[in-house]
């Protein structure tokens, strides 16, 4: 039982090991995504521009109504409500006073909303409040009251993000749940469309139910349906449950990026989501690219005139920046002490080369020197070789010769005993001439001296012959002799075979033993060897050998 829960527990951790891995794969390819974004943000807000200054365009016409001004200042002020914000309260202004003049009471209302809106986006708190309190919800329809209630909460989101007071956070914290409850009880999806989504997922995040907040994204909207900067709202909120513990450190970063990839191509400066993104970078230690989001986020916030946000951004930039500051200026450091280095190595390889070129003259010099001791070598070598060929060969002649007059001294003593027999026979009788002439008696004796005179012979010559042959041989085969200057049948035949004399029949001629017995001391012989016994006389005619090289 517990080694399946072992098992399992292991089996858990393997996978979200991948999963973690994979999560940050996907990170890293999302930041490289917005890095690219981040690149064109001029040509996003070239096209955000070029859209707005067409609608300019369209209200230059004096023949336009006042219906269609209020239209078209209420447009300018969405459009330039996150991008800039002191052009927002301009149209907003602009509005309020057409729609004043105009007499149309329910659009001075919005327009006075509309500045209120722009209030909470510059974190002009203050003018938000009083706005907000010169305004009356009897006077408004319904779809009014949404909209105040909408910015009320924007003024106690930036009141209660700005709190670091436990007890008043606590009491903004209170309020703002008050306005969230209020604001969903006005709204519905069909007249609020995602809007709706987001606050309930608000109301839930705030009341501590992350999970429930983020199976309503997630199961609640659908994506398709939605424009590009709710789309923004929604990668953010989901990113903001997931950090809180509905979700994985990976999957936050992931959804931060999505909203941030979202503001950009929304071409919005009053954002929050890079601005969190540089944050999450410096805890990570990438201190470059959180300098550069960081860059990015201060640049949009001051064109924005989005005081709450460089508020923000100038609690966090100082820190950052220091930390870059300090990354350059080691790196400025390393990169001085490897240019030292690098420098050093040059002269060192300089000297080296200089030492190489005078090296190499000397090696030239010594190799002259070398080839021609070699070839004197060589020389020496091949008339060594030769000498021990005619020595090899001049030692067989001798062999063959000796046997040869043992013959014809044999072969003559027959005759003479043969002629004696015919004339003599009491001649033969006596014991000392018939001794002389027992022919087998004097070849047996001079074929001992010939082997004695051979085995002495060859020994001198090759001196280190059975040691050598020895070392082919198993141990248990190795020969041992009696007489270190006495050669045994096997070491005589190999002896011949050191000389030259491979054929079988020869070598039984020369030991005057019978061919069997050559045939079976060779097998015997190659049986013992512990090389290849198919090469074992090959390594044989090797010993004592001076090698002659062409």
């Amino acid at each position: 039982m517990r080694r399946k829960i072992l098992l399992t527990k292991l089996m858990l951790v393997l996978f979200v090991s991948v999963c973690t891995g994979q999560s940050q794969d996907n990170f890293h390819k999302l930041l490289e995504k917005l890095d690219r974004e981040i690149d064109l943000r001029s040509v996003f807000h070239a096209r955000r521009e070029g859209r707005i200054a067409e609608l300019k365009d369209t209200l230059k016409d004096p023949a336009l109504s006042e219906s269609k001004l209020i239209e078209g200042y209420g447009r300018l002020f969405w459009d330039y409500l996150t991008y800039q914000t002191d052009s927002a309260i301009h149209y907003a202004a602009a509005k309020r006073e057409v729609a004043a003049k105009a007499g149309i009471h329910e659009k001075v209302i919005e327009a006075e909303l509309n500045l209120a809106q722009s209030y909470a986006i510059a974190g002009l708190n203050k003018e938000l409040a009083d706005k907000l309190a010169q305004l009356s919800q009897e006077d408004m329809t319904p779809e009014l009251q949404r909209y105040y209630l909408y910015v009320h909460s924007l003024l106690c989101e930036n009141v209660n993000s700005l709190t670091t007071n436990p007890h008043l956070s606590t009491r903004h914290a209170r309020d703002l749940h008050d306005v969230y409850t209020a604001l969903l009880e006005m709204m519905t999806p069909a007249n609020s469309g995602v809007w709706y989504h987001f606050i309930e997922a608000k109301l839930l995040d705030l009341e501590g139910a992350i999970e429930e907040s983020r199976s309503l994204l997630e199961n609640g909207i659908d994506l398709d349906s939605i424009d590009e900067r709710d789309l923004a709202m929604y990668y953010y909120l989901l990113g903001k449950v997931c950090e809180k513990g509905a979700g994985t450190t990976e999957e936050a970063n992931c959804y931060y990026v999505q909203a941030a990839l979202c503001d950009l191509r929304c071409a919005d400066r009053e954002h929050y989501a890079i601005y969190k993104l540089s944050k999450i970078l410096y805890e990570q230690g990438d201190i470059d690219k959180a300098y550069a989001y960081m860059k990015v986020a201060m640049e949009d916030a001051n064109f924005c005139n989005a005081y709450k946000r460089i508020h923000q951004l100038s609690q966090t930039m100082p820190v950052i920046s220091s930390s870059y500051q300090l990354m350059r200026s080691q790196e400025q450091r390393m990169l001085y002490i490897l240019l030292c280095v690098s420098i050093a190595s040059i002269v060192m390889q300089t000297c080296m080369l200089i030492y190489m070129v005078k090296l190499s003259r000397s090696y030239r010099n010594a190799t002259i020197q070398l080839t021609a001791l070699n070839r004197d070598l060589k020389e020496v070598s091949n008339d060594l070789a030769d000498a021990n060929i005619i020595k090899e060969t001049y030692i067989v002649r001798y062999m063959d010769l000796c046997l040869e007059n043992i013959r014809q001294m044999s072969d003559r003593l027959r005759h003479i005993s043969r002629f004696i027999k015919q004339n003599d026979m009491e001649l033969v009788g006596k014991s000392p001439l018939r001794k002389m002439l027992d022919t087998v008696s004097f070849e047996n004796d001079n074929l001992k001296i010939f082997h004695s005179n051979f085995d002495a012979t060859f020994l001198t010559l090759f001196p280190t012959f059975v040691e050598e042959y020895n070392k082919l041989l198993t141990p248990e085969g190795q020969v041992v002799l009696k007489n270190p200057m006495c050669l045994n049948t096997e070491l005589r035949i190999y002896a011949l075979v050191r000389l030259g004399v491979t054929n079988s029949v020869k070598i039984a001629m020369f030991l005057q033993c019978s061919l069997s017995t050559v045939y079976n001391n060779r097998t015997n012989a190659r049986n013992k060897a512990i090389v290849d016994r198919d090469r074992f006389e090959e390594y044989v005619s090797r010993i004592g050998y001076i090698y002659r090289h062409n």
